[in-house]
């Protein structure tokens, strides 16, 4: 693989994970929190447990008494809980930021809309790529798909066309 094919696959390569990749991270985030908070709960019950036993007094007769066995075992489990909920909650809100960088970076976008504020086909500009303009700088170059006497100009945006055209350049 020469570098130029290489330096286009990984573009094309990143854009085809980040929505992958930013649909775990906000699942992972919502995992956490509620893993969290059920452990903590959880680990509540498991501490408020209350064990009824019964003893017998020197005169021979019973009498029942209430203890909470487990109270130091439920004070664990939520704090655990708590723990690993906040770290996997960090960790998906990592992947979340670099999925964000990194979609700012390849013009990947997440919702349905473009950010431009063009809407766009998905079979059109938005999604082309085109082999001629490899490493070309961003930046407003001649419409390849404009008529011949149009004198229409189209945003490259560094690794594909995008859909904002102009009559003319600044």
């Amino acid at each position: 693989m020469t570098s130029t094919e290489r330096s286009s696959f990984v573009p094309a390569e990143m854009r085809r994970l980040l929505r992958p990749l930013h649909a775990a991270a906000q699942a992972l985030e919502v995992v956490a929190i509620v893993g969290a908070i059920g452990g903590v709960i959880l680990g509540i019950a498991f501490a408020t447990t209350t064990s009824t036993s019964f003893t017998t007094n020197f005169l021979g007769s019973t009498s029942p008494t209430t203890s909470h066995p487990y109270v130091a075992a439920g004070i664990a489990i939520a704090f655990e809980a708590l723990i690993s909920g906040l770290l996997l909650w960090a960790i998906g809100r990592g992947l979340r930021v670099i999925s964000l960088d990194c979609a700012a970076r390849y013009d990947v976008t997440f919702d349905s809309q473009a950010t431009s504020g063009v809407e766009v086909a998905p079979d059109q500009f938005g999604e082309r790529e085109d082999a001629s303009m490899a490493g070309s700088a961003p930046g407003w170059y001649r419409d390849p798909w404009a008529n011949q006497g149009d004198p229409m100009f189209r945003y490259w945006n560094g690794l594909k066309w995008t859909g904002q055209t102009r009559e003319k350049v600044d």
